[in-house]
C-alpha cells in the first residue's frame, strides 16, 4: 500500500505525526486547569519520558564477528535478529523484510563505520554501526530521528567511529 510513497514523504509524515502528538499533549496539559508551573513541570516530565524511551530504543547492541564473514554481512544478520526481537516485543510493527548495510568510510584502521537500513513492514529504520576488526566485535544502534526539547537524542559513542 505504501510502496508508492517516497521515503522522504514517509519520514515527513512520521515527524508531522510526532509534532501533532506534541501539540495535543500541550493542549491537554494546558487545559487541565493547573498553574503554569504545574504545566511546565508536566511538560518536562513528558519530555523526559520521551527522551528515556528514545535512549532505550537507541541503546547499543553488539555481537561477535565470526571468522570468514564480512562485516556488512555480519551486521545484516545481527541487525535482522535484533529487529525480529523488536517485532516480537511489539516495539516495531510489521514483518521484517530485510536489512542492508554499507561501509561509510573504507579507510584503513580497526574501527570501520557502517550505515544500515532495516525494512520492517513498509518503513525503513536507520542503524549506525561500527565494526571493530581488532576485537572482531560488531556494535550497532537504531537511530530515532525524534526531537526532544533539546533536539535529537544523540547516539552512543559506541556506534560512531
Amino acid at each position: 500500500m505504501t510502496r508508492g510513497i517516497p521515503l522522504w514523504l514517509r519520514w515527513l509524515l512520521t515527524v508531522a505525526g510526532f509534532g501533532a502528538a506534541a501539540v495535543v499533549l500541550i493542549i491537554v496539559v494546558g487545559g487541565s486547569g493547573n498553574s503554569s508551573d504545574g504545566n511546565a513541570a508536566e511538560l518536562l516530565r513528558a519530555g523526559e519520558r520521551v527522551r528515556s524511551g528514545v535512549l532505550h530504543d537507541q541503546a547499543p547492541h553488539s555481537s561477535k564477528l565470526h571468522a570468514g564473514v564480512p562485516p556488512a554481512v555480519g551486521f545484516e544478520r545481527a541487525i535482522a535478529a535484533d529487529v525480529r526481537g523488536r517485532v516480537r516485543r511489539k516495539e516495531l510493527a510489521g514483518p521484517t523484510r530485510g536489512v542492508s548495510c554499507t561501509a561509510v568510510d573504507p579507510r584503513r584502521g580497526s574501527r570501520r563505520p557502517y550505515r544500515c537500513t532495516a525494512r520492517v513492514g513498509a518503513i525503513r529504520y536507520p542503524f549506525f554501526a561500527v565494526a571493530d576488526l581488532r576485537t572482531r566485535r560488531l556494535t550497532w544502534c537504531k537511530f530515532d530521528q525524534i526531537p526532544t526539547g533539546e533536539g535529537a537524542v544523540p547516539l552512543s559513542p559506541r556506534c560512531k567511529r
